[in-house]
Order: structure tokens, then sequence, then C-alpha cells
């Protein structure tokens, strides 16, 4: 299957809104977790990623995808591309233990990640 075209935010985006995630992967760095974000979306300038919000609650984090379009108002063709980002879920070290990740809008199936 297609990993998608890795993309990076863009902060400042018009009519930003949430979107579904499709799939969840990560890989533990140290203490850090990386987890890689896939959807399907438009192309740019109609559908562009903005960023994505990181909620912790205990040992879970949900992490939801927003994006918007740029300024103008370009003609935009019906087609989807996938694409995916990595997203450092903590600002600081994680303690040894497991750690439950989520799409935020509940679409994506939740992963676990096992820090040693």
């Amino acid at each position: 299957m297609n990993a998608g075209t890795l993309v990076r935010p863009k902060p400042g985006q018009l009519d930003v809104h949430s979107i579904a995630a499709d799939g969840l992967a990560a890989r533990v760095d140290g203490r850090h977790v990386i987890v890689t974000i896939t959807w399907w979306s438009g192309i740019e300038p109609c559908t562009v990623f903005d960023h994505v919000e990181v909620r912790r609650t205990g040992d879970s984090f949900a992490l939801t995808l927003f994006e918007g379009h740029g300024p103008g108002n370009p003609i935009c063709i019906e087609i989807a591309q996938r694409f995916r980002t990595e997203v450092d879920i903590s600002k600081e070290d994680l303690a040894p233990g497991t750690y439950t990740i989520t799409d935020g809008t509940g679409t994506a199936p939740a992963i676990e990640a096992v820090v040693s």
C-alpha cells in the first residue's frame, strides 16, 4: 500500500477543521514516541495540512489532524492523495510504560507504544 507523501504542517491556513486519520504507527526513540499518521485528502492549495493537536490524558495520547485551504479561490480538482506526517507526541522524556495512542476523531484504530 502507498505509504503516502510526507508533509509538514503549514500553519495559518483558512477555514481550519479537523480531519480523520486512517492509520497510526509508532516507533520508540529512547524516551520519545514518534507517531506516523496517514490520511487521504485533496491537493494544495485546496486542502493544506495545518497542524496536529496532541492531547494527553494520563498514559493516553489523542492526535487530531487539522487542515484548511490557502488564500484565494482556486479551481479545485477532485482527486485524493494519501499523506503522512510524523509527530513526537511528548515535549519531554516519557516514563517507562505502555502508552495508548488514538486518532482524535475516533476513525483510525488505536495503537500502543512501549517505552522501556
